[in-house]
């Protein structure tokens, strides 16, 4: 558990390094089987690795919304989507 959440928290921070994340939220039955030791391995690898001025202080944290998260950001996307597409047409008349 402690070594998946190192590699994942070199990942995380990696990330967080190229994009200026300061949250990372990671989710799944497996990170969250592993509970504590696998978030405080992750985040502990992670502030070692986020060196850079805008990416210290990144955090990582369990996904909130457990199995729905997949159902509701696919949601999300449609919908802007759909916006999208409205407007397009809209500017086109």
């Amino acid at each position: 558990m402690q070594r998946t959440g190192r590699l994942v928290g070199r990942a995380a921070a990696s990330v967080c390094n190229l994009l200026d994340l300061d949250l990372v939220v990671v989710g799944g039955s497996v990170a969250l089987g592993f509970g504590a030791t696998f978030f405080n391995s992750a985040q502990e690898t992670l502030d070692e690795h986020a060196k850079l001025s805008f990416s210290r202080g990144a955090r990582i944290t369990p996904v909130r919304l457990g199995d729905r998260g997949p159902l509701i950001g696919a949601g999300a996307v449609a919908v802007r989507g759909m916006h999208r597409a409205r407007r397009a047409a809209r500017s086109q008349q």
